[in-house]
């Protein structure tokens, strides 16, 4: 088959992602892991067991998240004390903080029209904690705490010092809702993807994550929705992305650090997803994920469904998708000095996998392209991509429920850049844009 001879920059980096891939999901991650890696993973799991997360969307009285200043207290004796602050734009509306477990918190927000960072009596406000404080257990997480601004607050926010705003860092968690950027951001670097697997606490704060626009939305074409894997970055859809066809299709990007439990990557990829939907008034999108993305797509899958949202999502593409885990990943569990969050869901049988294997009414179809590879792996006594078991890929659940399978002779970052596969993807696109 045809392979595309464009990027070298982009071939180069498929290459790179194809061994890390390989080196993690295999038994010779226990070997083979570099000592630095390990020792950073030690450090950011250990900080993350005594820390937890607040996160949610604003809402203001004229829709928009422009100017609106979300600041974290901490109750103290003396009074309410400010940790942190974080300012969202017209294209991030939703605030994170990484908090200390156990401490009473409140969270002060305000619209701040007039950029003085203190709230008046004309500028939409509210308080959140302040007779209950909002305390986060260990390894907890309190996402989707939607915050409400409105007008007469001012009463609420007596006895809040907003004097310190000025010299705060505004360095809480990025999160991108619609952020336009390009695929050459450093954000998506394969230095930012290694450390987004290996130090994922680390990368939420430096590099945050969320959906990415390569470009002004268009209410006249469709959104496909990129999905990366572990260690992965939205660069790898590079080729995919150069392919779609910009007279109907407009290219999303979903980065998130791929170290961390992917029932939280999912959460937020579906309320992202929906934030967006209901604020540009998105009627259709289409869905494309690559390797453990399309296992952080399906779960993003059910629980807008569970939300009894249909999400006008029509169509769902996945390459490489282990379906039933790796079993890298269950050794790496079992052995390995530290453990990547991820991994345990990646165990085949895991909790989270299972609970994959459910099929509401409006799951969108699904078309399953998997790869297989006559080059040897002397770690893989079975077909594989070179990454990941074609039985894997195929599981028997999801090949049942398919719209249609594809199988290509292509290893498993190669399947993303083949002219075939490419083809074939594209005619997918094509055929669903039109069947509306």
């Amino acid at each position: 088959m045809k392979r595309h001879g464009g990027d070298t920059r982009s071939r180069f980096f498929g290459r790179a992602r194809a061994t890390a891939a390989a080196a993690l999901l295999t038994a010779l991650v226990l070997t083979a892991t570099s000592g630095c890696a390990m020792n950073r993973l030690r450090r950011d799991l250990s900080e993350a067991k005594g820390l937890g997360l607040i996160s949610g969307p604003v809402e203001t009285p004229d829709g928009g998240t422009e100017n609106v200043v979300v600041a974290l207290y901490r109750h103290a004796e003396a009074g309410p004390e400010l940790e942190d602050a974080d300012r969202l734009t017209s294209t991030v509306g939703n605030y994170a903080f990484i908090v200390e477990a156990g401490q009473p918190y409140l969270i002060a927000a305000f619209q701040d029209a007039d950029g003085d960072l203190m709230p008046d009596a004309t500028e939409p406000a509210t308080v959140y904690g302040l007779r209950e404080p909002i305390v986060v257990e260990p390894g907890e997480s309190l996402e989707g705490r939607r915050i409400l601004l409105h007008a007469d607050s001012e009463p609420l926010l007596q006895g809040i010092d907003f004097s310190g705003l000025p010299q705060a860092s505004f360095d809480s968690i990025p999160i991108a809702a619609g952020e336009i950027a390009s695929l050459d951001d450093e954000r998506f670097s394969l230095e930012q993807a290694k450390a987004g697997m290996w130090s994922p606490l680390t990368a939420v704060r430096e590099v945050g994550g969320g959906i990415f626009f390569l470009e002004p939305y268009d209410p006249e074409r469709i959104p496909v929705l990129f999905v990366h894997g572990i260690g992965g970055s939205p660069r790898d859809f590079g080729y995919l992305i150069e392919g779609l066809d910009r007279e109907r299709f407009q290219p999303w990007i979903y980065h998130y650090p791929s170290g961390v439990r992917l029932e939280r990557a999912g959460r937020l990829l579906s309320r992202l997803t929906t934030s967006l939907r209901q604020e540009l008034g998105v009627e259709r999108l289409f869905l494309t994920a690559h390797s453990m993305g399309g296992l952080v797509a399906r779960s993003s899958l059910l629980q807008i469904e569970r939300d009894a949202d249909r999400g006008g999502i029509e169509l769902f593409v996945t390459f490489s998708t282990p379906w039933n885990g790796h079993r890298g990943a269950a050794q790496g569990v079992k052995y390995a000095p530290a453990v990547v969050p991820s991994w345990i869901d990646m165990q085949p049988e895991s909790d989270f996998l299972e609970g994959l294997e459910s099929e509401p009414p409006g799951i969108p179809p699904h078309h399953l392209f998997f790869g297989f590879h006559t080059r040897k792996n002397p770690l893989m006594l079975y077909s594989h991509d070179t990454v990941i078991a074609v039985g894997s890929q195929i599981h028997p659940w999801f090949q049942e429920r398919a719209e249609r399978i594809y199988g290509f002779d292509l290893d498993h970052v190669g399947i993303l850049n083949d002219e075939d596969s490419a083809r074939t993807y594209h005619r997918i696109l094509g055929e669903a844009a039109v069947a509306h």
